[in-house]
């Protein structure tokens, strides 16, 4: 003879526990696919401050490299030498000024 309590266990859903068992399994793909999505993000953020950290660098470099390209333009001026090369490269030097500054403040708002 059954007890009450069996009887009362033979009556319950046996779905309960399946439904348990795929809410543990969502959960477990929820928990790996987040850590995932996090890394790559915390991957992007690093990536991020480097590519900051490395135009700012070359932006400082390039501003000292347009300085000295003022400094050889003068002396040419005074020696009375027209230089398309020297011209070129300081368009060159400019242009590429305006693109670091504006990839760092594109970066910086991320």
């Amino acid at each position: 003879m059954k007890s009450n309590i069996e009887k009362v266990y033979s009556k319950l859903p046996k779905t309960e526990l399946s439904a348990q068992k795929v809410e543990l399994a969502n959960l477990k793909t929820i928990i790996s696919e987040y850590r995932q999505i996090n890394s790559s993000a915390t991957n992007a953020g690093g990536f991020i401050l480097k590519a900051k950290q490395t135009l700012s660098k070359s932006l400082k470099n390039m501003k000292s490299l347009q300085k000295e390209m003022a400094e050889t333009q003068k002396i040419a001026k005074n020696l009375g030498i027209e230089s398309k090369e020297l011209n070129e490269y300081e368009k060159r030097i400019n242009a590429s000024l305006s693109e670091y500054q504006k990839s760092i403040k594109a970066l910086n708002s991320l």
